[in-house]
């Protein structure tokens, strides 16, 4: 956990990087195995137990999709499956130092040149076809008549949302991690649960979304878990 400092991941669960929305097939179990990998620093850290290595555990979780499943970098010339294969095959080889370098160099880009409007505009069009698809008809109508949101680089939208969300005058407090009692979930409901995920359920602010959540209850790596 030393490669994962915690001055690198605050605050950049939200960064403006686009995910996939699935995870290709013959990639599955290689996600999977990520995913376990990730949950399983957290509950070492927690077994510890070592507050310090917990937030970097959890901070680390939160974003791995945006690490390894983020949607290439204009020009780079290559597929997602190719650039998503060879995210998880540097994870797997120990090289998560060079794929959180990687990372933070897409968020560096991403709020130095914010995308053009045209293309939120195709991603809504090809989301919206993918809806019709499936004849869900009133949110593709929705997805192509939504507002998009407002520009985070834009100094005047900062300010503004500063103003109506200032900083808190009280610290937060500390959470008692050693007295969180442990839950056993039983791995067949929660492997149901997640073959069951409706994909076309809106994300929220963090990189996960439901499209690479279902993928794992196909995989022998993560029921296993």
């Amino acid at each position: 956990m030393d490669w994962v400092g915690t001055s690198h991941l605050l605050g950049l669960h939200g960064a403006n990087v686009y995910v996939a929305e699935y995870v290709p097939t013959g990639l599955r179990e290689m996600w999977a195995c990520a995913v376990a990998d990730s949950l399983d620093l957290v509950l070492t850290a927690f077994q510890a137990p070592d507050p310090t290595k917990l937030d970097r555990a959890l901070k680390l979780f939160i974003i791995l999709p945006a690490i390894l499943l983020r949607m290439p970098e204009s020009g780079q010339g290559t597929s997602v499956s190719r650039e998503i294969s060879r995210r998880l095959q540097m994870w797997h080889g120990g090289q998560q130092s060079g794929l959180v370098t990687e990372y933070l160099r897409a968020v560096h880009a991403r709020s130095e040149a914010p995308p053009p409007r045209a293309a939120s505009s195709e991603r809504a069009l090809a989301q919206a076809l993918r809806f019709i698809g499936d004849g869900e008809y009133s949110r593709a109508r929705q997805k192509l008549n939504a507002r998009e949101l407002a520009d985070l680089t834009d100094p005047n939208v900062v300010t503004a949302l500063s103003s109506k969300h200032p900083q808190s005058r009280k610290p937060m407090p500390a959470i008692p991690w050693t007295q969180i009692p442990r839950i056993k979930l039983d791995k067949e409901v929660v492997g149901h649960v997640l073959r069951h995920l409706d994909v076309h359920v809106a994300p929220g602010p963090s990189p996960w979304n439901n499209g690479i959540l279902r993928p794992l209850g196909y995989t022998k790596s993560f029921s296993s878990t």
